[in-house]
């Protein structure tokens, strides 16, 4: 009963999405988080960083005394400025920096000894 449920509810979640996107305001939502998906790679790093140094042991530990709501709004506050900040990023270059690393090392020759 409860599986079927939750399936119920994920399918009902995604078109409640896709109605929106659909929606002006759906659109402009859209081009947030797709700024945001093309720098996945920096976003996914820094957000793992920035959590790792507010909430573990060798970070300030904020995570052992955070209640779960405190917790989810920091993680809420931490996207949003990523959303920010990706779109500020696309502003002024044409990528992410860790993007653009890896661009580098994926399409690099190979180098010989000869």
């Amino acid at each position: 009963m409860v599986l079927s449920a939750s399936s119920l509810l994920a399918t009902a979640y995604v078109a409640a999405a896709v109605a929106g996107f659909q929606q002006p305001w759906g659109h402009r939502l859209c081009r947030w988080f797709a700024d945001a998906g093309r720098l996945s790679l920096s976003n996914y790093v820094a957000q793992s960083l920035a959590m790792g140094a507010l909430l573990s042991g060798w970070g300030l530990g904020l995570g052992a005394s955070a209640t779960r709501v405190q917790l989810a709004a920091l993680a809420l506050l931490i996207f949003v400025a990523q959303l920010a900040l990706s779109r500020w990023v696309l502003a002024h270059y044409r990528q992410g920096p860790l993007e653009a690393l890896w661009r580098r090392w994926t399409y690099a020759k190979p180098h010989t000894d000869k």
